[in-house]
């Protein structure tokens, strides 16, 4: 017997290529060619010497837009004195994190030319020097502007007043002469500073509206724009979409990030966001003449528009942006090809642009329907209850839902349709099963949350809480994340390194209930600073 012949190893099963890297796999003569061709290096694998400063942009760009910046607008929210500090943080981070950028971005070979990302960040720079102009000033109108504040023209004369009625006459007229001097020299000055703090206070009344308007935009404008900022660093640093890639890129990412973004929404509605108008599954009333929140420009919107002494539900927004999106992306299913034939690929994403489409169009209509019976369940609930008080009837109401089902139909069949898309690999159209599937699992739950809410005791002007949205809400997280993995360039490196369906299943289940766990901290922190 040959002592070096290899002894057989008994196993249960036979061998399979499952996790293997793409490589070690059968392939035919023009896969290889491509797959012994296919390049691995990104901004992120890259060896050089400043490969530190990419370390430490992302770090602290992780730390200024994820971390720092939710808290920042918590402080603003509760009107907290800390809130200005807070900030300076915040963007003094921030330009370290731009600066980092710049010393590595500058020192190494170019990999993507006129990448996106870099004037991003530049853009990052400008807008956060910006913000932190705009906070500084509506701080400063604020102060000067406040009744307690030794600035206030109008303090000043009731403190002048005061002090002229509590100063006693002095009993002696031997420096009567010199006193009179020197208190009309006095008088002269405090009436000369008295007119320039009201002149300077009527102005900034007169700008005030203008200054809270830049407020709330460059703070809100901010956090937008880290929405956009985070994936396209993954999208650009990891080389994707270049070239004729970009609309599979956008493609995707797009749809799955608004589903994510969806999802952030809900989250944020169980936790008691958008109380005041109602989107906290809670009915509210609103008085233009009475209630803070009918400055804002929401609100505001609603007295040029027909709305029935309804606000505007989130149903409807969803089904308005449904619609637009319909509209816009039946022109841009056929971009990938200008010019060509419309293949079937193509006409089955242009019907599902119809859909949307269709869709957004019936959910309108179907608010248009449900109003008079919006209002009616809003008055049943109010007046059955012993504690309204108010004599005079609100100018809009809202009972805190509307059972539209379209939005939800949408998604239902996004994710039905899609999950059953024939793709080019089995790896790709597993993955879009998996998200597909996630969408159609959220709907369900959105349903129940409607039937739920149809009930007596789940009608309160307090946040109502369904547990329901919070599985929604995991469901279109993770949805929406797999979906913007299923683009072909993250397919290609997924099979490439030969990792499976569920390694993209796993990573996104845990990155989302880390999400979804830093979100309920954030509104944890706000309510706990209204306490």
């Amino acid at each position: 017997m040959d002592n070096n012949s290899a002894a057989p190893t008994p196993q249960p099963w036979p061998m399979h290529h499952h996790g293997a890297p793409i490589l070690q796999t059968d392939l035919t003569p023009n896969q290889k060619l491509y797959w012994d061709a296919y390049n691995t290096t990104t901004y992120f694998t890259l060896q050089t010497p400043h490969a530190f400063s990419l370390r430490l942009h992302l770090i602290t760009l992780i730390l200024s837009g994820i971390f720092l910046y939710p808290i920042v607008m918590v402080l603003n929210n509760v009107k907290s004195k800390r809130f200005l500090p807070a900030l300076y943080i915040q963007s003094i981070i921030s330009l370290i994190s731009c600066i980092t950028y710049a010393n590595f971005i500058n020192n190494v070979p170019v990999l993507y030319p006129n990448m996106a990302y870099s004037k991003m960040v530049l853009g990052l720079a400008i807008f956060t020097l910006l913000n932190m102009a705009f906070q500084s000033i509506h701080f400063l109108k604020n102060y000067y502007l406040s009744p307690n504040s030794a600035y206030n023209p109008l303090k000043s004369i009731d403190d002048e007043m005061e002090l002229e009625l509590e100063t006693p006459s002095s009993p002696s007229t031997l420096y009567e002469n010199d006193h009179d001097s020197i208190s009309d020299f006095n008088l002269f000055q405090q009436s000369t500073s008295t007119s320039f703090s009201f002149k300077w206070s009527n102005r900034l009344s007169t700008l005030s509206p203008l200054i809270t308007f830049f407020h709330n935009a460059s703070l809100w404008g901010l956090f937008f724009y880290f929405t956009i900022l985070f994936p396209t660093m993954l999208a650009d640093l990891s080389l994707f979409g270049m070239h004729n890639r970009i609309f599979n890129l956008l493609a995707h990412w797009i749809k799955g990030g608004i589903f994510f973004l969806i999802g952030v929404l809900s989250l944020a509605r169980y936790c008691g966001c958008f109380e005041q108008i109602g989107g906290a599954w809670n009915q509210t009333s609103i008085s233009y003449n009475q209630d803070p929140i009918s400055n804002s420009l929401f609100i505001k919107f609603h007295r040029f528009i027909p709305n029935n002494g309804l606000i505007l539900s989130f149903e409807f927004m969803e089904s308005l942006l449904i619609f637009i999106y319909g509209s816009t992306n039946v022109f841009l299913e056929h971009l990938a090809s200008p010019g060509g034939a419309w293949t079937a690929k193509d006409l089955q994403h242009v019907s599902i642009a119809f859909m949307y489409l269709g869709a957004g169009i019936c959910g309108l209509l179907v608010e248009f329907k449900l109003s008079s019976w919006k209002k009616s369940l809003y008055s049943a609930k109010t007046d059955s209850s012993s504690s309204s008080s108010s004599s005079s009837s609100p100018d809009l109401v809202t009972p805190g839902f509307s059972p539209n089902p379209f939005p939800i139909f949408t998604i239902f069949w996004t994710g039905l349709l899609m999950s059953k898309h024939a793709q080019a690999s089995q790896l790709s159209t597993e993955i879009h099963v998996q998200w597909g599937s996630l969408l159609t699992y959220g709907t369900f739950f959105r349903l129940l949350t409607f039937i739920l809410m149809s009930y007596p005791p789940f009608r309160s002007n307090k946040p109502t809480k369904p547990l329901t949205e919070l599985i929604t809400s995991f469901c279109l997280l993770s949805g929406g994340l797999i979906f913007m993995e299923s683009t072909d360039q993250v397919i290609e490196a997924l099979a490439y390194r030969g990792l499976t369906p569920m390694f993209t299943m796993n990573v996104s289940v845990g990155i989302v209930a880390l999400i979804m766990a830093w979100i309920m901290c954030v509104f944890a922190i706000k309510d706990r600073l209204k306490a």
